[in-house]
């Protein structure tokens, strides 16, 4: 476990945040797109010369999603605005 405690401006807490969504991406979202309206079968087949299945990408893309969104809430959730500074 790690504690940070660190004084930053609004704008170099709104870039950390930035870079955070943007690492957090779209991927999951295209996926689904994607792979849409496939059925079960489908999904388990392995998509085009990846190695991985249908359903192994969408999953690997949820995976990498949660653990994002989870660093983005601990990092909202320590946000204390300091007064006068």
């Amino acid at each position: 476990m790690i504690k940070i405690n660190a004084t930053m401006t609004e704008q170099q807490y709104d870039t950390i945040l930035r870079v955070l969504y943007n690492y957090r991406g779209d991927d999951l979202e295209r996926a689904k797109a994607a792979f849409r309206g496939l059925s079960i079968q489908d999904m388990n087949k392995q998509y085009r010369e990846s190695g991985k299945t249908c359903l192994e990408i969408v999953q690997g893309y949820e995976n990498h999603v949660a653990k994002i969104e989870s660093i983005i809430q601990i990092f909202n959730n320590s946000k204390t605005e300091v007064k006068g500074e």
